[in-house]
């Protein structure tokens, strides 16, 4: 279970997970990868302003193996 807020974002996205987030990584819509964070706890906060305006996909990965894949758009 994952609780990713808000969407869509200006400044900062909170995640919040009933488990352990072992990765995070954030892709544009060509495929490129331009986040990846470590964060091994159950709240992370990504701060978006070294992100251009658009859509993005972000996916989750939780300790117990568990895969989430969220669509995310960054308002300026």
């Amino acid at each position: 279970d994952f609780d990713i807020y808000p969407n869509p974002a200006a400044k900062l996205i909170n995640i919040v997970s009933s488990n352990t987030i072992k990765t995070i990584i954030m892709y544009n819509l060509t495929g490129e990868k331009v986040l990846e964070l470590h964060p091994s706890q159950k709240k992370s906060n990504i701060i978006t302003s070294g992100l251009t305006q658009g859509v993005y996909l972000l996916k989750i990965i939780s300790s117990n193996g568990l895969i989430f894949t969220k669509e995310i758009i960054i308002s300026k």
